[in-house]
């Protein structure tokens, strides 16, 4: 078991729980800590650091962790293997440390009925290496819609900009920015943590697929 200190850049939904992501402060590297139970999620108990008290993006963590699990791109999977404490948190400037600079948010070729440049499929998200990146972008919108098919309402939060010259519409998973079905907010700037999920596959179709996301949005109002 290794104690990390992790500055915490996304606390997404994610089924059965919660999906946190960060970067280890004495390696600069990123890290997913997962759980052994179904979809891997952080339970509302494992997030707890205080009474009634969740760890939240831009907290300072001390994460207990054991193995590295990666699943396909996921390569900084790391099981939770104990409780986290605050640490401390960080402004807006000190998160600004851990952009990365990738030239793309991975491949630029498939889109899905709601989305831009928001799809890949597994055979190519599994020739990267990495499954997290922190970006800097001055453009984003929100929006609110209602993505369901066949009769089927499913309220989602979809997150638009521009990076590098290429426009993005990706799906946003982070709870403190969900908007109602018709909801429209103007972030500006701001920086976005974009995770790759893990693939899976469409209602009759046999090939599976990965969706990239929104896991995290760090604003300075956010932050201070």
């Amino acid at each position: 078991m290794t104690n990390i200190r992790m500055v915490c850049l996304a606390a997404s939904a994610r089924p059965g729980g919660f999906c946190y992501a960060g970067k280890d402060i004495d390696t600069e590297q990123w890290v997913r800590p997962l759980t052994s139970e179904a979809h891997h999620a952080i339970t509302a108990y494992d997030r707890v650091v205080g009474p009634g008290d969740p760890a939240k993006v831009g907290d300072v963590l001390s994460v207990p962790v054991g193995r590295s699990f990666p699943i396909g791109c996921q390569t900084e999977n790391r099981l939770k293997t104990g409780r986290w404490a605050r640490l401390g948190t960080v402004s807006f400037i000190e998160a600004r440390q851990c952009l990365d600079a990738p030239a793309t948010l991975w491949e630029n070729r498939l889109s899905t009925r709601n989305g831009l440049f928001d799809e890949m499929s597994e055979a190519v998200a599994n020739g990267f290496d990495h499954s997290l990146l922190l970006i800097e972008v001055q453009d984003c919108t929100l929006v609110g819609s209602d993505e369901g098919w066949g009769g089927v309402a499913k309220p989602r939060t979809r997150a638009s900009f521009t990076y590098n010259g290429v426009g993005y519409c990706l799906r946003a998973t982070d709870p403190a920015f969900n908007l109602r079905v018709g909801e429209r907010r103007e972030i500006g700037h701001g920086l976005l943590c974009c995770s790759v999920a893990e693939a899976w596959a469409p209602e009759g179709q046999a090939e599976r697929f990965v969706y990239k996301l929104v896991a995290g949005i760090i604003t300075p109002e956010r932050l201070g």
